[in-house]
This record gives structure tokens, C-alpha cells and sequence, in this order.
């Protein structure tokens, strides 16, 4: 046992010494937090003990998100949460500072750092995730991250030129339509039909679509509908425009992210243009599926960053409030929570 302890012992001092190095860098930096386990291990690190992983692009990029975070968003997120609603240059605004079409090719757009990698799009996910407004990030940054990939991977070139650009550069929004009221996560199980017309020029969609972050605000639907029989075998993707004849918009009252522009959508008979399928016909189970893995793995970089936010907040109270004559934060069982 000691020699074990002997050899894992200039292991764990250089650890030790990395990670206090790493909270000075912290506290010197008025936008990092000093506080434990609030940012990543990463943050204020040396390079030397940052990997392979971490570059100083990527010091820059994090730098250059959360300024962006801490002056345009952060100081307005509860107002927008109580109005339900985030103002439209928002989007444009973090267009033009390289944020919002920071993940997307250049050719569509996109405004990428140079060397973009995936590290790049977890920083760009956690970061922007310290506004700790659930509503705010799918509404603004999130939303269209989940409908626009199946159109640039699968996608005719004229589904690719009718929204592309205009999503990415936060003039217009984009909204993906699966979920419904009897089929969430059930992707086979939907109910939403589309028919082909006679003239085989038409879709023919008729169904309902529950819990579709910025619905009301968007003009695309990445849609999924049953073309064929029952199962994963019948489902296609189409693009939906907001504008179609028979597409109908209301507002869901969630109890939660209130500023999501959450909507329940109609489709009554809506015409859509067989051009719109994206990729092929019956295969849209696998695109939905192959979609839902960057989603997780957003949901798990934002709640992880969810949880550093809620700490934050914990460990700042604890050293404000006071009982007994001192600090929260000088209690024993308070410091045993944290």
C-alpha cells in the first residue's frame, strides 16, 4: 500500500498543482469564476495541463462566447422570461458578434473559428448555457441546431437555398415538428399522415405536432409524417413552410421555459410540395435518429452547465446570507452540502 501511495504521489501534487494554478488564473480573470467546480477543469489551466484537448483557439473562442453571454444576455434573461419572448435582433445581434452561426459551414453561412472542431461546440453549448434560461437558449440558439442538420445532410440543393443562409443569419427561424400528443420520443408510433395527391405533385399532410420549441415564430417545420404503413418503415421528413395553406400556429402555456415560443401545430390538409422531402422517401426514421445524437449531446452539455450555474448561485448565496452572527458559508453543514 505505501508503495502505491509513493507512486501515485507526484501524480496527484502535479493534479494539485495544476488545479491551484488554474483557480489564481480564475480569480485574475473577472469573468471566470474563482469559485470550486464552477467552471470546467480547463478554465484558467496552463497550457501545458489543458491536453491535447484545449487550444488557445479555444481560450479564445470560450472568451469570446461568454462576453458575448455576459453582456448581451445574462442581464436580461428574467425580463424576457416573464414577457415570454426574446427580441428579434438577438439573433442578428449575435450573428453579426460570430456567436450565432458559430457551428455552421461557411458555404451556408456559417461563421465558424478557424479550426473548428467538436471541443469548439461544447464550449459553444456551455457557455451560452450559464444564462441558465432553458427558454431563452432553445428559442434563440438551440432550436435550430435540432431542424436544420437533417436538411444539410439529406437535402436537395434548393431545400439547402430556401433556408440555410436566411436560419443561420437569424433572420428567419426553424423549428423541428416530431413530436405530437401521442407520440413524443416514440418516433414510430406518429400519427401525422402525408398522402401523395393523384397529380403526385402534393403532399397532402393532416395531423398534429405538440411541444414545438419557437413554433410560433418559426417559417420552417422540419416535419416528420407517415407516408407508408405502421413502424419505423413509414416515416419521411418534409419542410414545411409556416405560410403553407392549412398550417395552423397556437401558443402552449408550459410551466417552464417561458420564453420558448413553445407551439401546438396543425396540419389540415396542407399541400406540400413533393420537392420538399428530404432525402428519401420512408427513410426518415433513421434521419431523426441520427439527429437526436447531437441533441443529447446538448442536453448534456447544458445541464451539466446548468448544474455549475445552480452552485454559483449556492455557494455566492451562502457567502452573503447571514444567520447566528456569520456567514452561511461558515457553517459546517452548510459546507458539507456544498
Amino acid at each position: 500500500a505505501s508503495r502505491r501511495v509513493h507512486c501515485t504521489r507526484p501524480k496527484a501534487m502535479a493534479a494539485a498543482a495544476a488545479e491551484a494554478a488554474g483557480a489564481a488564473a480564475r480569480r485574475a480573470n473577472p469573468r471566470l469564476s474563482a469559485n470550486p467546480w464552477c467552471e470546467p477543469w480547463w478554465y484558467g489551466a496552463p497550457e501545458a495541463a489543458r491536453a491535447h484537448y484545449y487550444t488557445e483557439a479555444h481560450v479564445a473562442f470560450r472568451d469570446k462566447v461568454r462576453a458575448f453571454v455576459d453582456d448581451k444576455v445574462i442581464p436580461f434573461v428574467d425580463e424576457w422570461d416573464e414577457a415570454g419572448d426574446v427580441p428579434e435582433s438577438l439573433r442578428r445581434e449575435a450573428y453579426a458578434a460570430g456567436i450565432y452561426g458559430a457551428t455552421w459551414p461557411a458555404e451556408h453561412g456559417g461563421t465558424p473559428p478557424p479550426g473548428f472542431d467538436a471541443f469548439h461546440d461544447l464550449i459553444w453549448v456551455d457557455e451560452l448555457a450559464r444564462c441558465g434560461a432553458g427558454g431563452v437558449l432553445w428559442s434563440v440558439f438551440f432550436s435550430f441546431g435540432i431542424s436544420l442538420p437533417p436538411v444539410l445532410a439529406q437535402g436537395s440543393q434548393r431545400l439547402k437555398e430556401m433556408c440555410a443562409r436566411p436560419v443561420i443569419s437569424g433572420e428567419k427561424v426553424m423549428s423541428l415538428a416530431v413530436s405530437e400528443p401521442w407520440a413524443g420520443s416514440d418516433v414510430a408510433g406518429l400519427r401525422t399522415t402525408a398522402e401523395l395527391t393523384p397529380c403526385g405533385k402534393y403532399y397532402k399532410v393532416n395531423g398534429e405536432k405538440k411541444w414545438i420549441t419557437s413554433g410560433i415564430k418559426a417559417s420552417f417545420f422540419t416535419t416528420a409524417v407517415r407516408t407508408a404503413g405502421a413502424g419505423i418503415g413509414g416515416v419521411s421528413l418534409l419542410l414545411i413552410t409556416a405560410d403553407t395553406p392549412g398550417v395552423s400556429v397556437r401558443r402552449m402555456k408550459t410551466q417552464g421555459w417561458w420564453a420558448s415560443n413553445t407551439a401546438y401545430v396543425t396540419f389540415d390538409d396542407a399541400m406540400v410540395p413533393v420537392e420538399n422531402l428530404i432525402g428519401k422517401e420512408n427513410e426518415g426514421f433513421k434521419y431523426v435518429m441520427h439527429n437526436f445524437n447531437h441533441e443529447r449531446f446538448v442536453l448534456a452539455a447544458s445541464t451539466n452547465r446548468y448544474s455549475r450555474v445552480c452552485l454559483e448561485e449556492a455557494i455566492n448565496w451562502a457567502r452573503r446570507r447571514k444567520t447566528f452572527g456569520r456567514a452561511h458559508i461558515e457553517h459546517q453543514v452548510i459546507r458539507h452540502k456544498l
